[in-house]
This record gives C-alpha cells, structure tokens and sequence, in this order.
C-alpha cells in the first residue's frame, strides 16, 4: 500500500466483560483480524500481567486487550 505511511496506527485497550461476543473464543475465532483490521498485540490477564499473544488461547471475562488499529476500524471494534 503506497499511502502506508499517511495511515495512522493507535493502541488501543479493551477490557472484555461478561458480555462480549469475545469471551470463549480464541484469538482466531475472535476474527479481529480479518474483521476489523487490528491486531491484538498484548493480553493481559484479569490485570495480572501482560501474556505474549497465543492464537489459539481464549479470550476470558475481564482480560484486557491491547489492539493496534486505524481509528475507524478501533471504533467499529469497541461497538461490538
């Protein structure tokens, strides 16, 4: 993408509740990735400390994720 570097990249954490669609899936079946365009880059884990990422853990109620993504995409995210 030659217009890479005017994009602006921001982090972002998310603490996961009880209700997201996000708990009990894996970092992969999460899909957000391939869905929102952001990476998850840290989890830490019920505010304990921070766990390299492992795509094929599950996502619990009250982790917090630290995700990389551009502004639109970071705020169609936090919607779901």
């Amino acid at each position: 993408d030659p217009e890479i570097e005017k994009r602006e990249m921001k982090l972002r954490q998310i603490i996961l509740s009880a209700s997201s669609a996000f708990v009990g899936k894996t970092i992969i079946e999460s899909r957000i990735r391939a869905d929102y365009n952001c990476m998850i880059v840290g989890i830490e884990e019920g505010h304990e400390h921070l766990s390299q990422v492992n795509p094929s853990r599950r996502l619990e109620q009250g982790d917090i994720l630290w995700v990389v993504g551009e502004e639109a995409d970071l705020n169609r995210l936090l919607k779901d």
